[in-house]
């Protein structure tokens, strides 16, 4: 319990100091960031891509903070939560060093670059569905510019941390984060601790994509692990691991369903196809 407790407040810390600086960055160069960023869907998609590729969650967390602001698309959503894959990252990249692992380095520059390209492809197919549809998405926490703010066209400290910091993104946010953090872990944990996922995922090829599919469904990284281990002892292709790892995001999507469930629940089916077609188009390839 308190693993879940602390990794719930590490996990909110984290956020809440990306919040603060994404609004930060954005009052200062708000300007700049419409004309480069957000104006600019291509930019949106290669740099998600390239955050998701760095091991770890943080990179999730960033674009999950500009995306609840508005300043990128739910496409650039979808992108780095794709490329994602969490703390198996580490996992995954310490193979390059370690050949006993099994897991060959072409194989996870395999990975990457699947990764890299479906997840730009994927942000741009999801962007063009929530415009034809049209899907119904979370309305954006506009962040806040007060008046006097505008007339004197000055940057003070202490307005910032009175009025952003603390009444917008503290009281407004982090209450509801890190409850539904704190209860989300927690239920992840006792599952992955009655639960012994191994049992389960051997198989056909065929059957064990759609396994590696409805795994990654899981808002958190543990159960992911045993593909990685699988891939290294050779008892699965590739194909099943890129499936896995489309449709994971380690605890990457965790902040995001406390500020809009709906957008995540999107998110997840969105990639359960996504991968489920990757996975079985590398299978029939023979990859």
């Amino acid at each position: 319990m308190w693993e879940v407790l602390l990794e719930s407040v590490e996990i909110t810390a984290l956020v809440f100091v990306f919040m603060l600086l994404v609004e930060l960055v954005e009052l200062r160069l708000g300007h700049a960031i419409k004309k480069y960023l957000t104006s600019k869907p291509a930019v949106q998609y290669v740099t998600s891509a390239l955050l998701g590729l760095i091991p770890g969650c943080n990179d999730a967390f960033v674009v999950v903070t500009m995306y609840i602001s508005g300043i990128v698309s739910f496409g650039a959503l979808v992108t780095v939560m794709i490329t994602t894959f969490g703390d198996e990252a580490f996992v995954l990249f310490s193979a390059l060093a370690d050949p006993k692992m099994g897991i060959r380095p072409g194989q996870i520059f395999a990975l990457c670059a699947i990764l890299f390209v479906v997840g730009i492809g994927g942000g741009l197919l999801a962007d063009a569905l929530a415009r034809r549809l049209p899907l119904r998405l979370a309305p954006k926490c506009v962040i806040p510019h007060h008046d006097e703010e505008d007339a004197s066209h000055k940057f003070r400290w202490k307005h910032f941390l009175t009025e952003h910091a603390f009444r917008h993104v503290f009281l407004k946010h982090i209450p509801s984060l890190f409850l539904w953090m704190l209860g989300s872990l927690l239920a992840l944990h006792l599952l992955e601790e009655h639960f012994q996922l191994t049992q389960y995922v051997r198989g056909t090829p065929a059957g064990m994509v759609l396994i590696a599919g409805l795994v990654g469904l899981l808002p958190f990284s543990g159960p992911n692990l045993v593909f990685i281990t699988l891939l290294g002892q050779g008892a699965i292709p590739l194909s099943v691991l890129v499936t896995n790892s489309i449709v994971q995001d380690g605890h990457g999507l965790l902040p995001l369903l406390s500020f809009s469930l709906s957008d995540g629940i999107k998110i997840k089916l969105f990639k359960l196809i996504l991968g489920l077609a990757v996975g079985y188009g590398l299978l029939l390839a023979g990859a």
